[in-house]
């Protein structure tokens, strides 16, 4: 963000460094995206939500972007050194989140700021940034964007890195899939909800499960034109329409 906050975003960094490996080959910007926020990694398991920064703020989710980002790069330029010289920082994020989920692989409730996207919808806490969720835990784009770590972290590993941590995250992967179809898939609405009560629905939810492959095939096709034609679902800003359009 060189205008407005002038802040290292882990979150608005990954699109920005995806534009960045479009436009040039001189990827060094992206390179020092990744290595800085890798340095800002916390003792409790987390990079900071945004780094170099004089205050220590922690978005969970943030952290997971990062694997995305490493994901990103690695499959736009292969460098499998700088790839693999940072896995250690992929395992302790998803060490962290290993440690909130509950026994079906959904998350628990967590600390800090679980930031999903700016929206308009009273239904979303924290001025519209924080997906809905259950008391205990439950949110379906947050454990959707967890599945999206655990999927990307699993063929790093599987590629450049340990066998036992790619099978540890695609069994994670299995159980996860599993309990999202279970706690969220409305069959009335034929659209994954918010959380299990299923009476909030947003594009973030469904757009995650079609990325994810939670549906694949014409049932994902069709799962989002519903999720474009339907107007009542909370919608993405231009934060999370990089999603949306992917």
């Amino acid at each position: 963000c060189p205008y407005y906050e002038q802040l290292q975003y882990a979150g608005d960094v990954r699109i920005q460094a995806l534009v960045s490996l479009y436009n040039s080959p001189d990827d060094r910007l992206v390179r020092n995206a990744i290595t800085q926020l890798r340095q800002s990694l916390s003792a409790n398991g987390l990079t900071m939500s945004r780094y170099p920064s004089r205050e220590a703020q922690y978005i969970p989710t943030f952290s997971l972007w990062w694997i995305s980002m490493l994901h990103d790069y690695w499959m736009y330029r292969g460098d499998t050194a700088f790839v693999r010289a940072n896995l250690p920082a992929s395992r302790q994020i998803l060490n962290y989140f290993a440690e909130k989920q509950h026994p079906n692989g959904s998350l628990n409730r967590f600390p800090d700021w679980p930031f999903t996207d700016w929206t308009k919808n009273l239904d979303w806490q924290v001025w519209g940034s924080v997906a809905p969720f259950t008391e205990n835990g439950n949110s379906a784009p947050l454990d959707l964007q967890l599945l999206l770590a655990y999927q990307m972290a699993s063929l790093l590993e599987s590629q450049l890195g340990m066998s036992g941590y790619a099978t540890l995250y695609a069994d994670q992967c299995v159980r996860l899939t599993k309990t999202i179809r279970r706690l969220y898939w409305d069959e009335g609405r034929q659209l994954f909800a918010d959380t299990p009560d299923r009476k909030l629905f947003s594009q973030h939810a469904n757009v995650l499960a079609i990325l994810t492959g939670v549906v694949q095939g014409t049932a994902a096709r069709q799962l989002m034109e519903r999720t474009l034609a339907d107007t009542s679902l909370t919608q993405c800003t231009i934060y999370f329409k990089y999603y949306l359009h992917q």
